[in-house]
């Protein structure tokens, strides 16, 4: 409850969060459609977007026209998000590509439910039973009543299950270490011809 108090946010709220880059693959613009959905039915719900990117803009503008300006913070790049995810019921994903997303396997050690696309990688869906994945071909309505219908429950530490995944910070960076020295050495053993290119 400190992170609401700190965002002025009520006991009541019903927040809906996101993480990610304002950016067309990560489909802001049919986020804030779900959202106005969903405060149509529960005016107490709040959206945080945490994030900033090309289409911050467009979004807020979108934001103000749909008359949700109260009801929709933007809060650009934190380093506290996952204080901020303890303010959050809710976490919701509606990319329309994904690499990684690792905002998401961090809703999951937060033990946030998470509504995602279908176009997200499987192996992404780190604690199952947090996950319920939406096709992006269902309309504002589904996916409004996919995050409604997310059970309000108490927080369970997921930590053994995230580190069991590999996902630790360990074994993520380790991950991320291998990647990088991979790339420099294939660009190390590339054609004289193919190095500056």
């Amino acid at each position: 409850m400190q992170s609401r108090k700190a965002l002025g946010l009520a006991d009541n709220a019903f927040v809906v969060g996101h993480v990610g880059r304002f950016h067309p693959l990560k489909n802001h613009s049919f986020l804030v459609d779900v959202f106005a959905e969903i405060y149509k039915r529960n005016k107490n719900a709040v959206l945080l977007l945490i994030g900033d990117g090309e289409r911050k803009a467009e979004i807020e503008t979108k934001v103000q026209k749909l008359g949700l300006a109260q009801a929709v913070l933007f809060l650009g790049v934190r380093s506290d998000v996952n204080l901020l995810m303890q303010a959050m019921d809710v976490f919701v994903f509606p990319s329309r590509y994904e690499g990684l997303g690792v905002s998401l396997i961090e809703a999951q050690a937060a033990g946030l439910p998470c509504v995602i696309s279908d176009a997200i990688p499987q192996e992404v869906g780190v604690v199952d039973y947090l996950i319920k994945r939406v096709s992006l071909e269902k309309d504002v309505i589904e996916w409004a009543e996919a995050v409604l219908g997310c059970p309000q429950q108490e927080r369970v530490n997921t930590t053994e299950r995230i580190t069991q995944k590999g996902f630790s910070i360990q074994q993520t960076a380790k991950k991320l270490q291998d990647f990088y020295l991979q790339e420099y050495y294939n660009v190390l053993t590339l054609p004289a011809d193919l190095k500056g290119r």
